[in-house]
Order: structure tokens, then C-alpha cells, then sequence
């Protein structure tokens, strides 16, 4: 289903619906952009309709026994919407720099070690990497520690979303930042 865009003024125009006919104060929420209409019903009730964003349906939308009880529900709201946007602020913190380097370890009966360097940064949430060679010093027959050798590049350049300091290579790998220590790999002949 297509959405379909409308002016602000119409968005007031389709808010207000709810409030009908009654002389209402209007309260806003500058840091989430969130506005509570504030009424009575024809019955004197206080009544509150609660709209985040760019809704044209209301997230809170009732009566109440008392105007301290709706008070305390559209501040409550408020908090909600402030926490969302903590939350979400948060989760677009890219921790990643050029440099730094990236490890995926994945396998099935082996585990394989690739190392990905971070070559530029893309907008607030993407990365392009480019994979790395490794130095392999072996413990055992088919089995011993990996070490990324920084600038040796052996693969081209791609471009992957950020998750803080990780990215998803494919169904079965992610990539995090590397901490510097050797990685365990084993081999298959």
C-alpha cells in the first residue's frame, strides 16, 4: 500500500477530527515532535489524543476520571518518546574508522578466519571494506592462530551496513572490530 503524502495543514485538518467541536489547549513535545490535544467530552471528561510523528492516528486517544490523571498519561507519553529517540540515537552510532580492521570467524567441522579492513566511510551507517590477508602461525597439523596483516589487501572493495562496530557478510557471517589478539582457524584437507 502506497502512502500518500499530505501538507501539514491537512494533517492538523485530520488530527483535529478527534477532537471534535470542543474548545481544546494544545501541548507539544519539541524533542520528538509529539502533540497532545487536550480537551473535555461533551460529558466534561478531560480527554487526551496523543500523536507522534507524522500520524494521522493517534497513539493515545481516551478519557480520564480526572485532568491530574490525564496530566500524568501525556507526560508519561512524552517520556515514551523520549526514550524511543535515546534508543534509536543510539543504535545509529557508527563505531567504526578507516583503519580499523574487522574479523569474521565462521565455519562447519573447520572454522575459518577472514580479516576485512575498513577503507572509507558512507554516510551515517555504511562502511566499504576491503578483505585482508592473514598470517597463519600453525599449533598443530591443520589447526593454529591468525594474525591480519594491515594494508595487505586481497579482495576488492564493498560496501556493508554498520551495526555499531559489526556488519553482516552474508547469511552465515559478521564481521566485528578486531580486538588484536591471535584468531583460532582450523583446516580441512
Amino acid at each position: 500500500m502506497a502512502r500518500i503524502a499530505i501538507s501539514e495543514t491537512e494533517l492538523a485538518a485530520i488530527r483535529l477530527t478527534y477532537v471534535g467541536k470542543a474548545a481544546f489547549s494544545k501541548a507539544t513535545h519539541k524533542a520528538s515532535g509529539a502533540v497532545a490535544y487536550l480537551f473535555n467530552s461533551k460529558k466534561n471528561y478531560p480527554c487526551a489524543v496523543v500523536f507522534s510523528g507524522k500520524r494521522s492516528k493517534p497513539d493515545l486517544y481516551r478519557a480520564f476520571q480526572n485532568e491530574k490523571i490525564r496530566a500524568d498519561s501525556v507526560e508519561k507519553m512524552f517520556a515514551e518518546y523520549n526514550s524511543r529517540a535515546e534508543y534509536k540515537a543510539s543504535q545509529k552510532c557508527r563505531e567504526l574508522n578507516v583503519g580499523d580492521i574487522l574479523v569474521s570467524s565462521w565455519g562447519y567441522e573447520q572454522t575459518n578466519v577472514d580479516f576485512y579492513q575498513v577503507v572509507k566511510l558512507i554516510g551515517n551507517a555504511s562502511v566499504s571494506v576491503r578483505r585482508i590477508k592473514a598470517s597463519k602461525d600453525y599449533t598443530m597439523s591443520m589447526q593454529g592462530n591468525a594474525m591480519a596483516l594491515k594494508d595487505d589487501f586481497c579482495g576488492a572493495e564493498t560496501v556493508y551496513r554498520v551495526n555499531k562496530d559489526s556488519i553482516r557478510i552474508n547469511s552465515y557471517s559478521h564481521a566485528y572490530k578486531w580486538d588484536g589478539t591471535p584468531k583460532f582457524f582450523s583446516e580441512y584437507a
